[in-house]
């Protein structure tokens, strides 16, 4: 049974990465290009909808590639300790 939940929870994540991904797409499509003009400068909203893009871009790229790995603790070498703090690695 843990190991369904734990399918179902890879696939939501990397579906919510496929969303945000989603959104950086329809970001940049709408997002006006004025290339025949090179002194024009942007507005506001074109700075927040390229900041959306870039954001959201990052953000489901990594969610879609790494999954729920991305939520995995990890173990930080220079403590040998876990993250969470209450294991010891073994020496090496």
């Amino acid at each position: 049974m843990k190991q369904r939940s734990l399918r179902d929870f890879d696939f939501k994540v990397r579906m919510g990465g496929a969303g945000l991904l989603l959104l950086a797409t329809l970001c940049l499509f709408f997002l006006p290009a004025n290339r025949g003009n090179p002194d024009a400068q942007p507005s506001a909203f074109e700075l927040c909808m390229a900041l959306v893009a870039v954001c959201s871009g990052c953000g489901g790229a990594a969610l879609v590639l790494e999954g729920r790995r991305l939520f995995e603790p990890v173990s930080d070498p220079c403590t040998r300790r876990n993250v969470h703090g209450d294991e010891t690695r073994e020496n090496r």
